[in-house]
């Protein structure tokens, strides 16, 4: 993701932790000890002997070098991590947590408040596999001691370490590495919060996400979708709204590069409790089902790495942009994406997730659901022989329009149609100025949507 805009927001400019082995001190003084924003990440330093190890993350704790403790990380609820996507053969892998203020001093351990019960899948497995922790409050002890830096600190599961006697796992944690600067090495993460500071105009939107765990910033660009949960057209950021923030932190902005923002609004809003991401398989169009190979899961853990959605006449569906589609477009698409999100609810005993919403996620990769965004109105600054016009915009799906009329432009390779199916571009274009209303799909180029797409609707 290319992120062109900088964060003007003071507190995203304050100084973070330096990471493994100290370094940067605190200034000195009689005053008040100076804060920090410590930017917080958990990786496994390297592979474990599972696809799958699920834990659930209740606390983190820095400890001072007087023993006092100072809180980072205190989800709501507790958040379920996948600890054994943290490392891959390349080395660790980073996931953001948190963005606590804490005072400049120094730090000497770290303490990892986790639920005892804890899942696995054994590497080359497909059913999970019960354990409990037999130390659920994870004690680190650093080298040396850590003060406040520009790099964050991360801790480091330390898979490689843990034990398994088939009953209960006994973990194992060091502090880990300096985060990357590589954003390749950083996981992308759903976070839920509220939307405080917004500033800048579509698409480089900036803003605070506030979260019970502590705020961070958050900025987007020409890439990043913005679209409503319900599937409703008319997304809008305003500060106070409840959102869904898809992205990866980035130390070149110290901030969190936004992919999508999901408002949530109305049925499908968010509140459903279970979610999961994998590969599409065993596609039943008529039986309005599907089977997921897991990679990520979220409110739940299933019996095996395979779970079955079902979908129903409520279900929402969309592209990888956002828009929204019908059932038998997600399905025509279905079998050539790598990638589908889906949220409804669980039955265990079915190993079944009753969908409420089913999500393209292409990863950039193209195929059906596409980057694609998509814009309803009337035309006007209509030039035949340059294939381009403006549609004064009545609704818009997957981004927020950057100006309004918004200027279109065709190509060999667009799709022109009506009412009645496919048609030439000159037909398009003659009837263009007395089309009740035209939409189009397309990508944004600088400003300007390039049309896949445009079908004229009387």
């Amino acid at each position: 993701m290319n992120v062109r805009c900088t964060l003007p927001l003071a507190a995203l400019a304050a100084l973070t932790l330096a990471g493994c082995g100290g370094g940067g001190g605190a200034s000195s003084g009689s005053g008040p000890t100076p804060e920090a924003n410590l930017p917080l990440f958990l990786t496994a330093g390297s592979p474990g002997a599972y696809d799958h190890l699920w834990l659930g993350i209740e606390r983190i704790e820095l400890v001072s070098a007087d023993g006092s403790t100072t809180t980072v990380f205190a989800p709501a609820g507790g958040e379920q991590v996948d600890a054994a996507t943290l490392a891959d053969a390349s080395g660790a892998r980073f996931r953001y947590l948190s963005n606590a203020r804490v005072q400049a001093k120094d730090y000497t351990g770290a303490l990892i408040h986790m639920n005892a019960a804890a899942t696995v899948v054994p590497t080359g497995g497909n059913a999970s596999q019960a354990r409990t922790l037999a130390e659920p409050a994870l004690s680190i002890t650093f080298g040396s001691a850590v003060r406040p830096g520009p790099q964050g600190m991360s801790l480091d599961l330390a898979l490689a370490r843990w034990t398994d006697d088939g009953a209960r796992l006994h973990p194992s944690g060091q502090l880990g590495p300096r985060p990357s600067g590589d954003p390749n090495r950083h996981e992308f993460e759903d976070y839920h919060g509220t939307i405080s500071g917004l500033t800048g105009e579509s698409p480089n939107f900036r803003f605070t996400l506030s979260r019970p765990s502590g705020a961070f910033g958050v900025v987007c660009d020409a890439s990043t979708r913005i679209y409503n949960s319900n599937g409703q057209p008319n997304a809008t950021l305003t500060n106070g709204a409840r959102v869904e923030v898809r992205g990866a932190f980035s130390t070149a902005l110290n901030a969190l590069a936004a992919t999508e923002v999901k408002v949530h609004n109305g049925p499908s809003s968010g509140d459903d409790p279970h979610g999961l991401k994998g590969a599409p398989s065993a596609i039943d169009p008529s039986a309005g089902a599907f089977t997921v190979e897991l990679r990520t899961c979220a409110g739940f853990v299933p019996p095996i790495t395979s779970v079955r959605v079902q979908t129903s006449a409520s279900t929402v569906f969309m592209t990888d942009g956002g828009v929204r589609i019908t059932a038998e477009e997600f399905f025509a698409g279905l079998g050539s994406v790598p990638l589908v999100e889906v949220e409804g609810r669980f039955d265990a005993a079915t190993n079944t997730l009753a969908a409420t919403k089913c999500k393209f996620e292409d990863e950039g990769h193209g195929g059906p659901g596409g980057r694609f965004v998509e814009i309803k109105g009337t035309a006007l600054n209509i030039a035949v022989s340059e294939g381009t016009f403006s549609i004064n915009v009545a609704e818009y799906e997957g981004f927020i329009p950057p100006t309004n009329p918004m200027p279109v432009r065709t190509t060999a390779a667009t799709r022109f149609r009506d009412k009645d199916g496919n048609i030439s571009r000159e037909a398009f274009f003659a009837g263009l100025a007395s089309a009740t209303r035209v939409k189009v799909e397309g990508s944004l180029d600088n400003g300007v949507l390039v049309a896949k797409q445009a079908k004229l609707e009387r």
